[in-house]
């Protein structure tokens, strides 16, 4: 009976809070900085620390991918504004 208990184990750990991924905080930084630029009002609010991105690892993984995705986007669109 070890081993049924000891998958749940595995399991669950996989499913609570991930530390946020510091990629999104450059994202966050370079969102500000574009905003400011433009005068445009991107909510962020679910990249950050403590948002949904975090609630587990299924969504820490695709907010990392969109998050680098985005910076890539802001780096080649607006070039040396993105992360000033």
């Amino acid at each position: 009976m070890r081993m049924p208990i000891l998958l749940v184990g595995f399991v669950l750990a996989g499913c609570g809070p991930v530390a946020s991924d510091p990629v999104c905080d450059e994202y966050i930084l370079a969102v500000e900085a574009h905003d400011d630029a433009t005068g445009a009002d991107t909510d962020t609010t679910s990249f950050a620390a403590g948002g949904a991105c975090w609630d587990n690892a299924d969504n820490a993984d695709l907010c990392e991918q969109a998050c680098a995705a985005g910076l890539g986007w802001l780096e080649r669109s607006s070039p040396g504004q993105a992360t000033d």
